[in-house]
């Protein structure tokens, strides 16, 4: 594993004392992360870094430079040191420097509140696990049994979250899961899925499965239907679309009826036990029917 430096180039001044003698510089304390073995960290007489390890804050005690894998196993970690060491050890343990803000800049999995912090990431202590269940089992992120509720990733510029509201910007190349519903950059916008604009009772239905556009009344009743129906003509078969508006009583009885299709147009209504009917086609002229019997024709010529 390639070799990182630690390092700092500032340094704190302690103030002087009253009687005007010269004050004596001490080192300024920098964070450095999470130990790691194959880190050199440098202790001047200026800096001394700071490290995480096993829950416990170190800071580094000599002026040296100390490489993890380079000293003896019995040692070649912070707690090791101290506990042959003691306060001669390289590394002592920092308690009095435990802010909030140094819990940030330092540790993997880090809190604030319920915000987790860990590399690239920002996301909540809460979420499921692979199973779906509710969880604050923040730390088994990286294994993939644990999707929090909200996820920030800084390095891609990634956002997911269970329940956002948004007040206004700009959206684009924006897609569901599964891509039946898409706005492009362009503005432009493609729905493959099936869309109602209620889920029950007065609604619109658009339905990809079917190619159909339906309306349906109070009773669940479809009132409207447009959709396509194949056709032959001349031995070929083609597809055309047809319009068909109903009215529809409480008890399911179909009073009136109007069906348009490309060349002709179909009405029915219902009187008192008896059944009208009309046909207008630019090839047959109009027709009327009386309970299926024709009662009038004006035929085109």
């Amino acid at each position: 594993m390639a070799k990182k430096q630690i390092v700092a180039s500032t340094f704190n001044v302690t103030a002087a004392p009253e009687d005007g003698a010269k004050g004596s510089r001490g080192q300024l304390p920098y964070p450095a992360g999470e130990y790691d073995l194959h880190t050199d960290y440098i202790c001047t007489d200026m800096v001394a870094p700071y490290v995480l390890y096993n829950g416990i804050y170190y800071v580094m005690n000599q002026i040296t430079t100390w490489i993890g894998h380079g000293v003896p196993s019995n040692i070649n970690n912070p707690q090791k040191d101290y506990a042959v060491n003691g306060t001669k050890a390289t590394w002592i343990p920092f308690e009095s420097y435990k802010a909030i803000y140094v819990e940030i800049l330092m540790a993997n999995f880090a809190k604030l509140a319920s915000a987790v912090f860990s590399g690239d990431y920002m996301f909540s202590q809460q979420g499921v696990d692979a199973d779906g269940n509710s969880t604050s089992n923040y730390k088994e992120f990286y294994m993939g049994t644990f999707t929090p509720n909200l996820l920030l990733d800084f390095a891609i510029g990634l956002f997911k979250g269970n329940n956002v509201e948004v007040n206004g910007g700009v959206f684009k190349n924006i897609r569901s899961p599964n891509n039946s519903f898409k706005i492009k950059e362009n503005g432009d916008i493609e729905i493959v899925g099936r869309i109602e604009t209620s889920f029950n009772g007065k609604r619109v239905v658009i339905d990809p499965e079917t190619n159909s556009i339906k309306m349906y009344n109070q009773s669940e009743q479809e009132v409207l239907t447009m959709s396509f129906m194949d056709s032959e003509w001349n031995g070929e078969i083609t597809s055309i679309p047809r319009l068909r508006m109903q009215r529809i009583m409480s008890s399911g009885v179909v009073t009136a009826l109007a069906d348009v299709s490309p060349g002709s147009i179909a009405l029915r209504a219902k009187g008192i036990d008896v059944f009208y009917d009309m046909t207008i086609s630019p090839i047959s002229g109009i027709t009327f029917l009386r309970d299926g019997v024709v009662t009038k024709s004006y035929p085109t010529s």
